[in-house]
C-alpha cells in the first residue's frame, strides 16, 4: 500500500493515474472503518488486499516498463526508492510507538513484546512476528500490539525484494532462450496464484488455524500475484479497453458489488474467507482496477477520481501507518466515554443471588460418568503443620501462584491451566475471534483428582470464571453464561469440581471472580466477555453451591478484595492489583498475601 500510483504504460511514458489514488483510498477507508467498529465494515479489514492488489501491478509495471526502455533494471536504484518512500514515515512512527507504549496501561509482558514487534516491523517481518507470537498464551489474549498493523507492510516489502529478482532472472532466461518474458511471468504469476490458494486452503482447518492463513506471506501473496498477472497482461494488450468497454464494465460492476459484499459481511474468522474470500476480493479489485487503467474516461474512473477519495489514496501510506497505534491508545477510559456506555445491571461481587432454576437436563462432556457428590467434609488440619492447599485454577490463579512469595505455614500446590477453565466445547469467542479449546484442558477433572489423591490436602481452592463467561458453541447454537442450559451444564461442571476436590474430605473454597477489562471493542463498547452482569452471574452460581453443599464449601471473596467498588478498577489502596485488565501484578500479589494467607489458615483451624 506504500507505493505512489505512478505507472509506466506504452507509449504514454510515467503518467498519475488519479482513480487508482482513489481506489487505493477506499480501501484505506474501508480498513479504518473495520478498526473504527463501524458496524457496516465488518469486513474493511480486506481493503488490505486491494492495496496488495494495487502493488503487484503498479510494481510490475514499472518492471516492464524500465525493461522496455532500457532493456533491464537497475535493482539497486529500484530499492532505493522504495527505501526512500517508505522508511522514513515507519521510523518515525516506530519512535513515536516506543516513546509513548510505556506510558500506556499495558502489562510488562506486553511492553517487553513490544520491542520485538517494533524490531521486526523495522525488519519488514512482522507477519511472521505475529505467526509466531500466536503460538503463546499470553500473546493470543493479549490487547494487540501498537505495531501489529506492520504485518501488511511486511509482506509488501518481501514482495518488493523477491519479485523483482524474479522478473529480471525470467529476463535473462528469456533473452537466452529467445522467449517471450511476458508470457513466462503470466505463467509464474497465474501459477503462484494456484499455488498461494491451495496452501491456504491446506492450512486452514479451523479457527486456530486463523493467524498463520492470515500474516503468512506464502497465503497472501495471491492478491499481490493477481495484480502482477493483470499488469503482465495489460502491458501487451494496447487498445483493449476500447475493443472490450462494455464487458470490463460489467465486470468492474460486479467487482464493485463483490467487495461491498466482503467489506460489509465477512469476518475474519470465516472459513469461507479461506482461500475464497481472499480469492474473490482479489479478483474483484483486478476487474475495476482493469476499467480504471483501460478505459479512463469510463464512470469507475470518474468516481474514483472525487477529490477526497483521491487526497486520501495520496496520503493512504502516512494514515494507515498511524491510525492503528492512535486507536488503540485513544481508548473509551481515555477519551472519558466508557462511563457512557451500555454494561447491564451491576449486583457486586459481595451480593447473594439465587440464578434461575432451569428443568433442562445439563449436557455431559467427554468424561462425565454420572453425578458426583461429595463426603461430609470432616478432617481437620494437624495442628504445628502447613496447612496443605491444592490451588486449581486459569492463568489469573497462575499469576497469583507465580508471583506469591514464600508463605511461611502454607504449603501451596500449584495445578493451575493457563488458558483453560471449568467449561469445555469448542470454539469460542474472545477479543472477537474464534479459539479452539486445548485438548490440556479436557483434561481438568482428571488432574484435580490426581492432585488430590497425591496430596491429600486440607484445603482445595478453585479458582474459575474467566473462561466461563466466554461465548461458546453448543449442540449447533451459540451460548453464554445466562443462557438456562448453558448455565445448567456450567453447574454441572462445578457440582463435578466440587465433589472431587472434597473427595478425601478437603475443605474446599471458591474463589469469586473479579471483573476484568482486557480490552475493548473497537466501538469503544467492553467484550462480552468483560460484561459485569456476565461475572455477577457466575459469582452467585458459586454462592449458591457454597450454601447447598454446606460447611465444608465456602467462598474466598477474591473479586469483592480486587474490586471493593463493585466496579473494575486498576488499582486498590494505591497498589497497581491488575496488569493487563485479567491478570494480577507482582506487587498485587504481595499486596494480596496477607489477606489469602489468613483466609486459609483460619480455614483449617
Amino acid at each position: 500500500m506504500a507505493v505512489r500510483d505512478r505507472v509506466s504504460r506504452p507509449g504514454d511514458g510515467t503518467v498519475r493515474i488519479r482513480a487508482l489514488d482513489g481506489l487505493r483510498g477506499l480501501a484505506v477507508a474501508a480498513v479504518l472503518a473495520h478498526h473504527g467498529g463501524i458496524p457496516w465494515a465488518r469486513g474493511g479489514f480486506l481493503g488490505v488486499d486491494a492495496f496488495f492488489v494495487l502493488s503487484g501491478y503498479l510494481i510490475t509495471t514499472l518492471l516492464l516498463g524500465e525493461w522496455t526502455r532500457t532493456g533491464g533494471v537497475r535493482l539497486a536504484a529500484f530499492w532505493a526508492r522504495r527505501g526512500r518512500r517508505l522508511l522514513p514515515a515507519l521510523l518515525l512512527m516506530l519512535l513515536a510507538v516506543c516513546l509513548v507504549g510505556p506510558h500506556l496501561q499495558m502489562p510488562s509482558t506486553d511492553l517487553g513484546a513490544l520491542r520485538g514487534d517494533v524490531l521486526a516491523a523495522l525488519m519488514y517481518v512482522a507477519n511472521w512476528r505475529m505467526i509466531f507470537r500466536g503460538t503463546d498464551y499470553f500473546t493470543q489474549t493479549a490487547t494487540p500490539s501498537l505495531v501489529q498493523h506492520t504485518w501488511s507492510l511486511g509482506i509488501e516489502e518481501q514482495f518488493y525484494i523477491i519479485w523483482p529478482l524474479l522478473v529480471i532472472a525470467v529476463m535473462r532466461v528469456s533473452r537466452a532462450r529467445r522467449c517471450r518474458t511476458p508470457a513466462m511471468l503470466l505463467l509464474i504469476s497465474v501459477s503462484g496464484v494456484a499455488a498461494s490458494s491451495v496452501l491456504c486452503w491446506a492450512l486452514f482447518t479451523g479457527p486456530a488455524d486463523v493467524g498463520r492463513v492470515y500474516f503468512g506471506s506464502d497465503t497472501r501473496a495471491l492478491a499481490l500475484l493477481i495484480g502482477c498477472a493483470v499488469a503482465v497482461v495489460l502491458a501487451r494488450s494496447t487498445g483493449y479497453g476500447l475493443r472490450h468497454r462494455s464487458l470490463l464494465a460489467g465486470a468492474a460492476a460486479s467487482g464493485a458489488i463483490i467487495l461491498v459484499c466482503l467489506w460489509s459481511h465477512f469476518d475474519g474468522t470465516e472459513a469461507l474467507l479461506y482461500p475464497g474470500g481472499l480469492l474473490a476480493g482479489s479478483l474483484a479489485t483486478a476487474a475495476v482496477l482493469v476499467h480504471v487503467v483501460t478505459v479512463t474516461g469510463s464512470i469507475t474512473a470518474r468516481i474514483l477520481s472525487l477529490g477526497p477519495l483521491v487526497l486520501l489514496g495520496r496520503t493512504s501510506y502516512g494514515v494507515y501507518l498511524w491510525h492503528w497505534p492512535l486507536f488503540v491508545w485513544l481508548d473509551a477510559e481515555r477519551t472519558g466515554t466508557l462511563s457512557a456506555l451500555p454494561s447491564g445491571p451491576r449486583l457486586g461481587p459481595s451480593t447473594v443471588a439465587v440464578p434461575d432454576g432451569t428443568a433442562t437436563a445439563p449436557p455431559r462432556d467427554d468424561h462425565s460418568t454420572g453425578p458426583v457428590t461429595s463426603r461430609p467434609t470432616g478432617r481437620h488440619h494437624r495442628p504445628g503443620t502447613p496447612v496443605s492447599t491444592v490451588v486449581m485454577g486459569d492463568s489469573i490463579a497462575w499469576t497469583l501462584l507465580h508471583y506469591l512469595p514464600p508463605t511461611p505455614g502454607v504449603a501451596v500446590h500449584d495445578v493451575t491451566r493457563q488458558g483453560c477453565g471449568l467449561a469445555l466445547g469448542s470454539p469460542y469467542r474472545y477479543f472477537g475471534t474464534l479459539h479452539s479449546v486445548s485438548r490440556r484442558c479436557e483434561r481438568w477433572p482428571a488432574d484435580l483428582r490426581q492432585a488430590v489423591d497425591h496430596y491429600d490436602p486440607d484445603i482445595v481452592v478453585l479458582f474459575f470464571g474467566r473462561w466461563e463467561t466466554m461465548d461458546r458453541e453448543q449442540d449447533g447454537r451459540w451460548r453464554h453464561i445466562g443462557d438456562k442450559v448453558f448455565d445448567a451444564y456450567l453447574r454441572a461442571q462445578l457440582d463435578r469440581a466440587v465433589g472431587t476436590a472434597a473427595a478425601h474430605g478437603a475443605l474446599v473454597r471458591l474463589a469469586t471472580e473479579p471483573y476484568n477489562r482486557r480490552g475493548e471493542r473497537p466501538d469503544g463498547g467492553v467484550w462480552p466477555e468483560d460484561r459485569p452482569e456476565r461475572v455477577d452471574r457466575w459469582n452467585r452460581m458459586l454462592r449458591q453451591v457454597a450454601a447447598q453443599r454446606g460447611p465444608g464449601v465456602r467462598i474466598l471473596d477474591l473479586g469483592r478484595r480486587l474490586c471493593p467498588d463493585g466496579v473494575f478498577t486498576w488499582q486498590v489502596d494505591g497498589i497497581r492489583v491488575r496488569s493487563d485488565g485479567v491478570h494480577l501484578t507482582p506487587e498485587g500479589v504481595r499486596w494480596l498475601q496477607p489477606w489469602l494467607t489468613s483466609q486459609l489458615r483460619n480455614a483449617a483451624r
